[in-house]
């Protein structure tokens, strides 16, 4: 008798069950789906960082940029003493390029070229930044350089002091 009720779909007489409930498979759906979630969530965390990360990178650029320009242009330090922001119209800098080879008629014309060349570097990477060049009266040839942005209403700075010789 065993033979005919396996035949027609019955169940054994010990009861046991093979393969998964309904309620099993759920379960476990579920669990993945909140694990799911969960990387979702980590992704969404990473790009912003990632974003805040490319921004300090670019900031940290800009910072070096302003102080290699102040380097090479030693004789009209005081010109650099500024803040500019993206939203900072041009300087007039008397300038003009000659055989790869930019030509300006004085070292404060220079120091205006490179201010310009800062605002088009914030108007393109940092939409919200500024440079502000301020000068220790303390300590001669000092100065402190700060690049400073907004990222998500939060107002970030990177900050640097140098004496230049």
């Amino acid at each position: 008798m065993n033979s005919v009720q396996r035949q027609i779909g019955m169940s054994t007489p010990s009861g046991l069950q093979s393969g998964f409930s309904l309620v099993e498979v759920l379960v476990a759906l579920l669990v993945l789906s909140i694990g799911l979630l969960g990387l979702a969530g980590l992704q969404t965390y990473g790009l912003a960082y990632s974003h805040e990360s490319y921004e300090r990178t670019q900031a940290t650029l800009l910072l070096d940029n302003v102080i290699d320009d102040m380097r090479a242009n030693y004789n009209a330090l005081g010109s650099y003493a500024v803040s500019v922001n993206a939203s900072t119209g041009t300087l007039s800098p008397s300038c003009t390029p000659s055989g790869g080879v930019l030509q300006c008629s004085s070292p404060t014309a220079m120091a205006n070229y490179d201010i310009n060349q800062w605002i088009a570097f914030l108007q393109k990477t940092l939409y919200s930044g500024g440079v502000t060049i301020a000068s220790n009266s303390t300590y001669p040839n000092t100065y402190t350089v700060t690049v400073s942005w907004t990222e998500k209403n939060l107002p970030l700075q990177e900050s640097e002091t140098v004496q230049l010789y």
